[in-house]
């Protein structure tokens, strides 16, 4: 099944939305995510920025960090992109 160019981008920037959300939440800085997570700062602000998303293995990885579940990011992915005109 082939995804449009559309639709990627509505997940990113979706995706992108709700990671900012819950890093912010925690107080935590690209840098001090980077640093929790084995990361690239760069990684976070490519994704705020709808510019990439995580492999479902970073997922996992970045949700330990955050200490969130990572059906939380997902979750919360969905619900912004239902919101979304």
């Amino acid at each position: 099944m082939k995804v449009s160019p559309a639709k990627r981008h509505r997940v990113a920037v979706a995706f992108g939305a709700a990671f900012k959300a819950v890093r912010q939440q925690r107080g935590k800085s690209h840098e001090d995510l980077a640093d929790d997570a084995g990361l690239d700062r760069t990684t976070f602000s490519l994704w705020e920025r709808a510019l990439r998303t995580p492999t479902l293995i970073t997922l996992f990885e970045v949700a330990d960090a955050l200490r969130v579940e990572p059906t939380q990011l997902v979750a919360d992915t969905v619900q912004r992109i239902r919101e979304a005109p």
